[in-house]
């Protein structure tokens, strides 16, 4: 029996010394958590910022275009009222300019246009060219890869066919020698990742290499020019500007189903900022349910 007392007691002692083991490591991981907690208070820790941080729509254009044009079944002879913007998108700290607009005048005469610079916008919004990081471009029509060039140390990223429509359709030997051999040029066949979240995919409807633009944390997509207007996708009413008709009719018909949880932005719907000459500020944003 006393053997068995003795063994009990060394047992209670080792469990004893066990629990008061625990209880002075728990006391000392709740006093380097309350100093931790005091230091980041004393040092104004903040928490990391948003990647996200401004997006802003600028209207540099206003004119009519055929309806035909903008719709599958359209009517002959009948116009639509159109607006020409850009975007301009802070991404952690960076500029990211997408679809950068044009400066041509004989283009400008020929369709019409109501025009203002781009560049002139851009500066009221506070971003110069030289301290844009990225420029997006969506596809190569003269609307959209005219002033790439006028970003002196933006990389540019562009879908390869749309790169060589670009270069198919280049105005002069600078926007030529540009799009053949600029060594800031980033091409992709079917998408990029940007960012986490942040990508360009193809989808080939509108033109060579036409791209859409995906923030998926946001719920933002920008169509570049696959749709003009929300008709396009509500009705769906199919673009009439086409070189791939079935695959912008399954981009349409995608949206459709996708549009109500998403912010969609378009290149040339009038009622995303009403006046001309004007830009608005689209972030923060309503999140839609």
């Amino acid at each position: 029996m006393k053997v068995r007392g003795r063994v009990r007691n060394e047992r209670g002692g080792r469990e004893r010394g066990r629990r008061q083991g625990r209880f002075r490591r728990s006391r000392r991981a709740l006093f380097c958590a309350v100093v931790m907690a005091a230091w980041s208070i004393a040092c104004g820790t903040k928490s990391p910022p948003a990647r996200l941080s401004e997006l802003w729509a600028l209207r540099y254009g206003s004119s009519r275009l055929e309806e035909t044009a903008v719709f599958a079944d359209g009517k002959n002879g009948a116009f639509v009222e159109i607006a020409w913007i850009l975007y301009a998108l802070k991404w952690e700290g960076r500029w990211i300019v997408i679809d950068p607009g044009f400066d041509d005048p004989v283009l400008r005469e020929a369709f019409g246009v109501a025009w203002t610079d781009p560049l002139s916008l851009l500066s009221e919004i506070g971003v110069r060219p030289e301290k844009v990081h990225t420029v997006l471009v969506t596809h190569g029509h003269f609307d959209h890869a005219g002033l790439v060039q006028r970003f002196p140390y933006a990389r540019v990223i562009i879908n390869r066919d749309a790169r060589r429509d670009a270069l198919a359709r280049s105005r002069t030997q600078d926007q030529a020698a540009f799009w053949r051999q600029s060594p800031r040029i980033e091409t992709f066949d079917e998408r990029i990742i940007i960012d986490e979240g942040f990508f360009m995919e193809k989808v080939g409807g509108h033109a060579f290499g036409s791209s859409v633009i995906r923030l998926e944390a946001e719920r933002i997509i920008l169509t570049g020019d696959e749709a003009y207007l929300p008709a396009n996708w509500e009705g769906p009413r199919f673009n009439g500007s086409v070189v791939n008709p079935d695959a912008n009719r399954r981009f349409l018909c995608l949206l459709s189903r996708e549009a109500k949880h998403l912010t969609v932005l378009t290149m040339h719907d009038p009622s995303l900022v009403p006046h001309n000459p004007g830009y608005r500020r689209l972030f923060p944003l309503q999140k839609k349910d």
